[in-house]
């Protein structure tokens, strides 16, 4: 048997067998020369033990190779000879890992979580990774170490430590923004070259529970004018800007016992609130906007398509004589035309909805569409609540199929009307 370079020998026992062999060794070599005859299907196992060479580090190859030889003729030489390979693990260093971070925090805020990797021997801990992955709603915003580095993509934060001496540790800080309320987690789990005799604590995770943070609006204000179009009634604040304009809805109470819905925007962290109106009276109106963060998918997917009770739009005034409605892109505009159409008491038998060339009249939906819709405003030429209209919308409902527009645009029809 050649011994592995360097390698420093200890011992060589037969482990199976009953045939009896004596011992040489010398350097790298030791030798097992059998006392007597081996019988044919007679099997014999041996037990090698060295000491590996103290210049190998860990992670270094080693082998060993041993060779049978007989003064009896051998018919296949091939299997006379075998190799077993191997590396050198590394002495263990049982790491630890802690994550601490703030038990409650607001949607909208920054949480800084503190990880700390300890060695508690009895080696040092070599090649040290600490991988730190943010839950569900927490937005990656920066990250500090004591020592080596890091880098990130995503939700995932990978320090690469480097070594860690026995009784050392290594200070990580990582902060996020808070998207969403409810119950956030950051998880720490840490990794080394060196074996690891207790992977059981390698592992931590901080959970945080965040509130929904308030919605803080802008003072009413004071109108003389007769007539409205697209003028900012308020504006708005809620958790930094995290959530979309969409995720919000507005009612514009216009100080004369009327309401409708106002059209969100964004810019950074403010949000602001526009509106149309017409007041059949002159004086001074006071609008008050009331904001409410909308609760469920539903409600959300309704909000973005325009599912809102519509006001009477001031460019429709108190008359119309043509009685043109345009499909435009703006639903909720396309929504106040029928609905102030079918509200309209104003018995024109002209009265007739055509497609517009600049946005949702090209949908063949709408085109296919359009003479049920014809047919729905001829039902409500007088009061606008005729009970004829509930066979059309019935109709309308079966053609829009699965056209989420077309849907919205009849359920806030329906809603006019009941």
């Amino acid at each position: 048997d050649t011994l592995p370079t360097g390698s420093t020998f200890v011992s060589l026992t037969q482990t199976t067998g009953t045939d009896a062999f004596t011992l040489a060794q010398q350097s790298g070599t030791v030798t097992e020369s059998a006392n007597a005859a081996i019988a044919s299907g007679s099997s014999d196992t041996f037990s090698l033990i060295v000491y590996a060479p103290a210049s190998l580090v860990a992670g270094s190859n080693f082998s060993d190779t041993a060779t049978v030889s007989s003064s009896t003729a051998d018919s296949n030489t091939t299997n006379n000879t075998a190799t077993v390979t191997g590396s050198i693990a590394a002495p263990p260093a049982d790491l630890a890992v802690a994550n601490i971070g703030p038990t409650t925090a607001t949607e909208g805020g920054s949480i800084t979580y503190t990880v700390t990797v300890t060695n508690a021997g009895p080696n040092p801990a070599t090649g040290v990774v600490l991988t730190d992955t943010l839950g569900t709603n927490l937005k990656y915003l920066s990250a500090t170490t004591s020592q080596g580095s890091f880098s990130q993509s995503s939700s995932v934060v990978t320090f690469n430590l480097g070594t860690i001496s026995v009784g050392g540790s290594a200070t990580l800080n990582i902060t996020a923004q808070s998207i969403e309320d409810g119950t956030l987690t950051n998880s720490a789990s840490v990794t080394a070259t060196s074996a690891d005799p207790n992977p059981a604590n390698n592992s931590a995770v901080a959970s945080t529970s965040v509130a929904e943070a308030a919605i803080v609006v802008s003072a009413p204000i004071t109108s003389t004018a007769k007539s409205l179009s697209n003028v900012t009634v308020a504006t708005f604040t809620h958790a930094s800007g995290v959530e979309a304009a969409g995720a919000f809805t507005a009612t514009i109470n216009w100080g004369d016992g009327k309401t409708s819905t106002g059209k969100i925007t964004q810019s950074g962290s403010t949000y602001s609130v526009m509106g149309s109106h017409k007041y059949h009276g002159s004086g001074a109106h006071t609008i008050t906007t009331t904001v409410t963060e909308i609760g469920n998918a539903t409600q959300l997917l309704l909000a973005k398509i325009g599912d809102e009770v519509p006001d009477l739009p001031a460019h429709l005034g108190t008359a119309h004589d043509t009685g043109v409605f345009s499909l435009n892109t703006q639903t909720n505009e396309l929504v106040e035309s029928i609905a102030a159409g079918l509200a309209k008491d104003a018995g024109n038998p002209r009265t007739t909805l055509t497609a517009g060339s600049n946005g949702i009249s090209v949908d063949s939906a709408w085109q296919a569409l359009a003479p049920s819709l014809q047919a729905l405003v001829d039902s409500s030429q007088h009061t606008g609540r005729r009970p004829e209209s509930w066979p059309l919308l019935a109709n309308l409902r079966s053609k829009a199929s699965s056209n989420l527009k077309v849907t919205a645009v009849l359920n806030s029809i329906e809603k006019f009307f009941s």
